[in-house]
């Protein structure tokens, strides 16, 4: 996927950011560029199904949270996907997270990119309990998705947990 033909890139917080942005996607290796672009070609599947913004997370070199923003699907506010940025890297225990906002015409041609590198810092400390709650019902939800979509009745211990955490179950959301 060639990210910068002819896009319309916003959100320049520096020159510095454009750059990390720039160094982080080319300096993915190969196996995670290609799940990066999976991610991405699912995403918009599912989403031109459900018909609402489903986001993804990266847990590659780049921890990378995605969101598929697709002409004439409903788009919650900047704020809601900042929040569910901060929740998840929370739970992933993440120095710094990539909120990477797609925006794709009807035939997912890329026409606009919008970013934004996410730390815990960011988070106002009288919204902390707040976005801690979010990354719970996060974990709670995914955890729910998972078993739903395979059939299982439990997940194993040992397995990673599929709240996007990258954690053990057991040491995640099985304890």
């Amino acid at each position: 996927m060639a990210l910068y033909s002819n896009v319309n890139l916003s959100y320049h917080i520096s020159h510095s950011a454009h750059l990390k942005l720039n160094s982080d996607l080319l300096d993915m290796s190969g196996e995670n560029r290609w799940s990066f672009s999976t991610g991405i070609e699912e995403a918009i599947r599912r989403q031109k199904v459900k018909e609402r913004l489903i986001p993804f997370s990266f847990l590659g070199e780049t921890k990378i949270t995605v969101f598929c923003c697709i002409e004439g699907i409903a788009l919650p506010p900047d704020e809601w996907k900042r929040d569910y940025v901060l929740a998840f890297l929370l739970r992933s225990n993440d120095k710094e997270r990539l909120s990477l906002s797609l925006f794709l015409d009807v035939d997912a041609k890329l026409t606009k990119l919008a970013y934004d590198f996410l730390s815990a810092t960011d988070i106002p400390s009288n919204r902390m309990q707040e976005i801690k709650a979010l990354s719970a019902k996060q974990a709670n939800d995914y955890v729910k998705a998972y078993l739903n979509k395979t059939g299982k009745k439990k997940i194993g211990r040992n397995e990673v947990c599929p709240c996007g955490s990258g954690k053990k179950y057991k040491k995640c959301c099985g304890k």
